[in-house]
């Protein structure tokens, strides 16, 4: 029998995830038609912004078997967290972590929280992956203050 705690799991809100989900449902399959019957440019675009609208439903962070899975809408990255060095909450409220080897990222998909979302702030969200952190053997580096910024050479965007 297997003795896991809960994982721990951060993604958009979910009035985020229902609108632009919404708008991916009802254009994606508008663009493709658009591209299959002759209309290629708009029906491109159109197909595209469906496309977008819809990775909002698979963006994710998770934490469970000491392992860090993060699904952003196009890439998957996957760290163990006995690998992490630092966390962290930028100036402009997005976790971010640091592995040992390898390029620090963004974790974009965790939103400030309203009355009908997940009970987590992005603040609360980054203690807790802290501790499972140290849980599982990652020697952290100490935040000299709460809210601080990345190491040099964090991706901005596209980084998870």
């Amino acid at each position: 029998m297997s003795t896991t705690a809960t994982p721990l799991i951060g993604k958009p809100r979910w009035t985020r995830r229902a609108l632009m989900g919404g708008i991916g449902v009802l254009l994606a399959p508008l663009g493709l038609a658009g591209v299959v019957w002759g209309v290629h440019l708009s029906g491109l675009l159109v197909l595209v912004i469906g496309l977008h609208g819809l990775s909002e439903l698979w963006r994710r962070v998770r934490v469970a078997d000491g392992t860090l899975v993060v699904q952003g809408r196009i890439s998957r990255r996957s760290v163990e967290l006995s690998r992490l060095t630092r966390v962290g909450i930028s100036l402009d409220r997005y976790a971010w972590v640091a592995p040992r080897d390898g390029q620090p990222f963004y974790l974009r998909m965790i939103d400030e929280p309203t009355h009908l979302s997940l009970p987590e702030s992005p603040e609360e969200f980054v203690e807790r992956l802290r501790a499972a952190a140290e849980q599982s053997g990652a020697r952290l580096e100490a935040e000299t203050e709460w809210r601080s910024e990345p190491p040099p050479g964090t991706a901005r965007f596209f980084s998870a």
